[in-house]
């Protein structure tokens, strides 16, 4: 398990970066990220269950994990990414 205090210095492709903006937005694990998204909106939408909603949440968050990929935030803007324990 990644801790927030363990510095990210290399960026996977399958990683996604939290933030906004044209770094987070063009980087490839976002991109992907957003096409997974996508493909559970409808099912997301379609319930009024929590439970449901949040099973489709996890669902995505560990398909992300199965690439290889980790949800990173920037500490600070000069400073390196950290991982995101979700």
């Amino acid at each position: 398990e990644i801790s927030n205090d363990e510095y990210i210095t290399e960026i996977n492709p399958n990683d996604v970066i939290c933030g906004r903006g044209s770094g987070p937005n063009i980087h490839e694990g976002n991109i992907r990220f957003r096409l997974l998204v996508a493909e559970r909106e409808a099912e997301y939408r379609a319930t009024n269950k929590r439970p449901r909603k949040s099973n489709i949440a996890r669902d995505i968050i560990k398909k992300v994990f199965e690439r290889n990929g980790r949800f990173l935030k920037k500490i600070e803007p000069k400073n390196p990414l950290c991982a995101v324990n979700t």
